[in-house]
């Protein structure tokens, strides 16, 4: 009976390690897959967060060159093009907030890129020409200033996903 029982357990032994090692890696698998998924999902809507914000800021900068103009004399400043502005600066924000959420840890240069926001809408509504034109090319500045160190700070959370 002795050799019989030997048997048993190395039948009951093996197919005991097979189905561990089946079930580890069907964990594995599962997980591996899953962390993939996540991590391809989280690469495309910051890449679509990104565009997105890439072109609400390319609008605003259409925007700027027309109140330019204005600032350099060679045209009458109109309210339409000072509402345009603080549009696509509201919508520009308002998807800043959306990205700086999704990457985290950018609390302070979305704080700067508001306050320059708001700085920019501001000497926009003041400025009627060369004069009183300082102001504006101030704000721009620094706006541009805090939308470039806002998008570095997400292209560089995108490039750090593995």
């Amino acid at each position: 009976m002795t050799p019989r029982k030997k048997t048993e357990d190395s039948v009951f032994w093996g197919w005991s390690r097979a189905a561990a090692v089946f079930v580890i890696g069907a964990v594995v698998g599962f997980a591996t897959n899953y962390w993939v998924s996540y991590r391809s999902d989280y690469r495309s809507d910051l890449e679509a967060r990104l565009s997105a914000f890439s072109e609400l800021n390319t609008e605003v900068s259409d925007h700027l060159r027309t109140l330019f103009e204005v600032a350099e004399g060679e045209r009458q400043k109109r309210p339409e093009d000072v509402e345009a502005l603080r549009k696509s600066l509201y919508d520009s924000v308002t998807e800043a907030q959306t990205l700086s959420a999704r990457i985290g840890n950018t609390d302070t240069l979305l704080a700067m890129y508001q306050d320059a926001a708001v700085a920019l809408q501001s000497a926009s509504q003041k400025v009627t020409g060369p004069l009183d034109a300082s102001p504006l090319m101030e704000a721009a500045s620094d706006y541009l200033v805090a939308e470039r160190q806002l998008r570095e700070a997400a292209l560089g959370s995108y490039k750090s996903i593995l």
